[in-house]
């Protein structure tokens, strides 16, 4: 993460070492930043660095406000988040110096992680995945019942989507349990600020379990 944030910087135009080199500081004459380790949680694996931004007087506060904006711009482009502080005067090296709090926010599980496929095509997208047994006047035990089932896809932009079989009955495969002459009887495909949601709903005649 040091490594990315030190590249991002630089990218940005900030001339961008690793906090404390073990050389003596040189004149600084424009805006430049340090980072270094804040704070990592070995258990979480949370990490928070800091990014030192300093600047000659000549230049002023304002300069340097505008230059962590900048910054803070520039590491939001690789997911890190970005927390700016206030300018404070250093005197012992006669500059103007800001923090920003730099973490990369823990990503949050979008998807399901079992094994899912309609037929043979692989399924990387579902969000939610529902069965249902319920008897009727015709079917009074619920063990001969069929099934109704509930499968809901989101498709980020510019990920694509998730590919189905050409064939109108099909098995649904979600980890060990398998769905049998499945068919679709709706589906709703909502266009949402980050992608596509599509939620599907269909019957099986039987499950099993593999």
């Amino acid at each position: 993460m040091i490594e990315q944030v030190v590249s991002a910087l630089r990218a940005a135009g900030f001339p961008t070492q690793r906090a404390y080199p073990g050389t003596a500081m040189p004149a600084i004459t424009q805006v430049v930043a340090a980072v270094q380790l804040a704070e990592a949680d070995l258990e979480t694996q949370a990490t928070t660095l800091e990014v030192k931004l300093l600047c000659p007087q000549n230049l002023g506060a304002a300069a340097l406000e505008d230059a962590a904006i900048t910054a803070g711009e520039a590491l939001k482009d690789i997911d890190i988040a970005c927390v700016i502080g206030a300018v404070e005067f250093d005197g012992r090296s006669g500059l103007f110096c800001i923090r920003c709090m730099a973490t990369k926010p823990q990503k949050v599980r979008t998807y399901l992680d079992v094994p899912f496929r309609i037929g043979a095509a692989e399924q990387s997208r579902v969000v939610s995945f529902t069965s249902q047994q319920q008897t009727s006047d015709t079917v009074t035990q619920l063990s001969q019942a069929p099934w109704t089932v509930r499968l809901e896809q989101f498709f980020r932009n510019g990920f694509g989507e998730d590919s189905d079989p050409s064939a109108e009955v099909f098995t649904i495969t979600n980890g060990e349990e398998i769905y049998h002459n499945c068919r679709w009887t709706s589906c709703k495909r909502t266009r949402e600020l980050e992608g596509t949601r599509q939620i599907r709903e269909g019957t099986a005649t039987h499950r099993t379990i593999s």
